[in-house]
Order: C-alpha cells, then sequence, then structure tokens
C-alpha cells in the first residue's frame, strides 16, 4: 500500500510518501511546500495545488495527516487549522481515504517515546526507510505520520479469532 503522509504548516507543509509490504516499508519520496506568498488565501491555495500535484504524481491510495493543535495564542492556531484543512481536502478531492494522528501518538508509534525529539524521529526515520534522503525536518514528519498509519492501521486489521 502506498501511504503519503502530510505534517500541515503555512510556512512549510511537509509531505512524504512510502510503500507499506506488511512489516516492510520503502521510502518512495519527500518534500517541503514552503509557499512565498505573503497572503494567506494564496499561501493556502498554494498548499492545497501542490498537494494535488504530489498525490497525482505518486499516486498513494491512502493519507494519514497530524492533527493540529490548539496552543495558547488562539490566532495562530486557526492559521495553522487553516494549512490542516488543506492537508485534509486535497487527499479527500482525489477520493483517498484520510487519518488523523496526534503528535503523541505518531512519535510513540515511531520512537516508542510520546515526547520524542525531532533527532530521535528521524533516526528511526532513517532505520525504518532505506534510502531515505533528509529534506527537513517536515518532511521526515511527514515520512513518520505515513509509518505510523501504517503500523497502526496493521494492528487496528489483525484478525482475532471468535470464541
Amino acid at each position: 500500500m502506498k501511504i503519503i503522509g502530510i505534517d500541515p504548516g503555512l510556512t512549510k507543509t511537509g509531505w512524504g510518501i512510502i510503500e507499506a509490504r506488511g512489516q516492510n516499508y520503502t521510502y518512495i519520496d519527500c518534500g517541503v511546500i514552503a509557499p512565498r506568498e505573503t497572503d494567506i488565501s494564496k499561501r493556502l491555495l498554494t498548499i492545497f495545488t501542490k498537494l494535488t500535484d504530489v498525490i497525482e504524481d505518486f499516486k498513494p491510495e491512502t493519507a494519514a495527516v497530524e492533527k493540529t493543535f490548539v496552543n495558547k495564542d488562539g490566532a495562530n492556531s486557526l492559521k495553522l487549522g487553516y494549512a490542516g484543512a488543506m492537508a485534509l481536502l486535497a487527499p479527500s478531492k482525489a477520493g483517498l481515504e484520510v487519518s488523523q494522528y496526534a503528535p503523541n501518538t505518531i512519535k510513540n508509534a515511531v520512537v516508542g517515546l510520546g515526547h520524542a525529539t525531532k533527532d530521535q524521529v528521524e533516526y528511526m526515520i532513517r532505520v525504518q526507510l532505506k534510502g531515505f534522503q533528509n529534506k527537513g525536518h517536515d518532511s521526515t514528519d511527514a515520512l513518520a505520520i505515513a509509518l505510523t498509519h501504517s503500523l497502526l492501521s496493521s494492528q487496528i486489521n489483525i484478525e482475532m479469532p471468535c470464541n
């Protein structure tokens, strides 16, 4: 199964694509969308358009997005939510099923620690995805999101015998 992971952000939206075959994972590609526009509506359009292009180019079968979180600055949280909406809309418009994961869930799934550092996440991505090319923390985080989706969805889909 080919999975796109998306780490939404207004200044940098990371994306990463992996292929999962059972417990074997293959790095496909990753990147960062960094809109240069100052107008928020144009930034959001760039994020949506470029994510749509990535989805068309790589044809993933499913998508996973990091949940946006609310912090003390309500205005910034709202703006991050806009980027999160684009990260949900682009794969949804392409007909993909989209799952969301909280940051601590992602770190716990990939590293085994809910409060892991970015360096620890990157290390585990290097271990799990041979051929990984680091294109920045945002793309590494996106690969971690895709890997999390594979790990957690395989746990959910394990058939248990009925008594």
